[in-house]
């Protein structure tokens, strides 16, 4: 959804109202951090991740990475997997999430994890 804003700029050398589209976002990100049993499993469960999760109806955005070492101490890096997902809408999400590719993923993945945080939030 976008919404057409008026900025009502008028002069003699600006002729008609100027416009802008600026996004309405009601969406929702779902971000969670994984760490694994076995690091050496991180590759594959973030190519399956991203081949099962980032199509499915509803994703608007779908990104998945590792940690990176910016010299930052106050920066965490105590995960093997990051996958940040954004919805357009809670029922987006939650249609995601009971998904069967979801599911699968789920089922197997899980038990490999040895701890994992999961944070839903608007932005």
């Amino acid at each position: 959804f976008f919404f057409q804003a008026e900025d009502g700029i008028r002069d003699d050398l600006v002729t008609g109202v100027q416009t802008c589209a600026l996004p309405i976002s009601a969406g929702l990100q779902h971000l969670v951090l994984v760490d694994l049993a076995n690091p050496a499993d991180v590759a594959a469960m973030r190519a399956e991740s991203d081949r099962r999760l980032a199509g499915l109806p509803g994703v608007r955005r779908y990104v998945s990475g590792t940690p990176v070492d910016t010299g930052r101490p106050e920066v965490s890096a105590d995960y093997d997997l990051a996958i940040l997902v954004e919805f357009g809408s809670v029922d987006d999400y939650r249609a995601w999430l009971g998904s069967p590719e979801h599911r699968e993923l789920v089922s197997t993945w899980k038990p490999r994890w040895s701890r994992a945080t999961i944070v839903d939030f608007a932005p």
